[in-house]
């Protein structure tokens, strides 16, 4: 779970993935969650027309990175019903 909004979120997903290597749980299966995606969203509209904000840099970073992620909100609920679904796959395997 990668909280979106954070400024410092590429950094810190690359430290957790960084851990799990060490650990050897980078062999098991996962789900990379970007959450308040709401937040960063309101806030790339928000950013002058034509002239990409930082947040929305951020955001395009995360999603180059993680390209399947599941992009959730828990205020708009967006992405509730992929990560369950996606969720209850790995549990049936």
């Amino acid at each position: 779970m990668i909280d979106a909004s954070d400024p410092n979120a590429p950094e810190q997903a690359k430290t957790v993935k960084k851990v799990l290597e060490e650990i050897g749980a980078n062999e098991k299966e996962s789900l990379v969650v970007l959450n308040k995606i709401d937040a960063v969203e309101a806030a790339a509209q928000q950013s002058a027309a034509g002239m990409p904000g930082l947040e929305s840099r951020a955001l395009e970073a995360l999603r180059s990175d993680f390209p399947d992620a599941i992009e959730t909100s828990a205020v708009t609920k967006k992405g509730l019903d992929l990560l369950k679904e996606k969720i209850s796959a790995i549990i049936r395997r």
